[in-house]
C-alpha cells in the first residue's frame, strides 16, 4: 500500500492522525533522501495521481514548501503549451 493510499483510506475511516502520519512520511523522504533520489519525484506523482485536489486546501501545513513547489512544478509542465499563460 502507498502513502498515498495509505491516506485516502484514514480519511474513509475517519482516521486524521494517520492522514498526518502518511504525509509525514512524505516529509521525512524529502528530508533523508539525496537530491535526484527518484523517490520524492514517485510519492509527488502518487500525490498529484490521487489525492483531491480540496486536500491541499482542507489542511494546508500538513504539506511543507519544496513539496508544494515540486508539486506545482509538475503541475506545470503537465499543461499543455497552449493553455498556459504567458
Amino acid at each position: 500500500m502507498s502513502l498515498v493510499e495509505l491516506w485516502i483510506l484514514a480519511e474513509k475511516l475517519l482516521i486524521p492522525k494517520l492522514q498526518k502520519v502518511s504525509t509525514s512520511c512524505l516529509a521525512v523522504c524529502y528530508e533523508n533522501t539525496a537530491t535526484g533520489s527518484p523517490l520524492p519525484p514517485v510519492l509527488l506523482h502518487e500525490c498529484t495521481a490521487y489525492l483531491l485536489s480540496e486536500t491541499y486546501s482542507e489542511d494546508p501545513k500538513q504539506f511543507f514548501h519544496e513539496m508544494l513547489i515540486d508539486l506545482v512544478i509538475v503541475c506545470s509542465n503537465a499543461m499543455p503549451l497552449h493553455a498556459r499563460l504567458v
